[in-house]
């Protein structure tokens, strides 16, 4: 198996993309997924982390994933609530990339999201929670990144005990599939509705006019397989605050750049 396929159910992406043309032909279909590959293109991936999060990982020397270290976000602040999350990702993993469950968690994606800078208006509401802290990661990483165009965990209604079917099914960030992007249920559901969808994909000309063709305004996500270590960070992003002394220490004895911008800026 080679290392793209190792990443994604190949066999569930082209089915639900068969359908989408199937409905609303292959046209169509092909112009939307040009424009998503385009803008994906110029787009930066991103981290959210919290100050004692990235000290960790700066001295570390990698990114650990709640598999190892129980830390996702001020969303999830108990642990009976982080035992659940992982349950979760642990079946959501094997149904997305076809981990098994007992993957040592060294292994496991990380997580990030995509956006044209680390506070634009594509990164919608929810990113703040992950961390108040961006980290830019380097360009080389997108051949070994995959992509959903939400949250990954996110199931449709019937499906939210079964894990037997995902909202959204990741492709490589490289090569993105539309079925990556359109939820099941737009491409299960009514064609009209998947039509409008696909068309508005197909005439975005950035991130934020992708964003209007979801049924709800997240995050575009990515998931970043084979481990993410400091030498895989372009530079950390403050917004509107600056590191403490012993981070500005360890990012400068790691050789990496600080940054700091203002929200109305970004």
């Amino acid at each position: 198996m080679d290392r793209e396929q190792s990443y994604i159910r190949v066999s569930e992406l082209e089915l639900r993309r068969e359908q989408a043309i199937e409905k609303c032909g292959e046209t169509l279909v092909l112009k939307a997924e040009s424009c998503l590959q385009s803008l994906l293109k110029e787009a930066e991936i991103f981290i959210r982390l919290d100050a004692d999060n990235l000290e960790r990982v700066l001295r570390d020397g990698r990114f650990k994933s709640i598999f190892e270290i129980k830390v996702e976000s001020t969303i999830v602040d108990t642990e009976e609530l982080m035992d659940v999350r992982i349950i979760e990702r642990r079946l959501a993993e094997e149904k997305l990339f076809g981990y098994s469950q007992d993957l040592p968690p060294a292994l496991r994606p990380i997580y990030g999201y995509v956006a044209s800078s680390v506070n634009a208006m594509e990164c919608g509401d929810v990113i703040p929670y992950y961390g108040e802290i961006g980290i830019k990661l380097k360009q080389p990483l997108k051949n070994r990144t995959t992509f959903t165009g939400d949250d990954s965990l996110f199931r449709p209604q019937s499906y939210r005990e079964s894990f037997e079917k995902m909202t959204r099914q990741p492709s490589m960030f490289e090569a993105a599939n539309i079925a990556s992007f359109v939820s099941w249920e737009d491409i299960a559901g009514n064609a009209e509705n998947l039509r409008w969808r696909l068309e508005t994909i197909a005439s975005s000309t950035s991130l934020a006019d992708l964003m209007e063709a979801k049924e709800q305004h997240f995050y575009f996500e990515a998931q970043i397989h084979a481990g993410v270590t400091i030498e895989d960070i372009d530079e950390i992003i403050y917004i509107e605050d600056i590191p403490s002394d012993s981070i500005a220490q360890l990012a400068l004895e790691r050789g990496i750049a600080i940054s700091v911008v203002n929200l109305n800026e970004s």
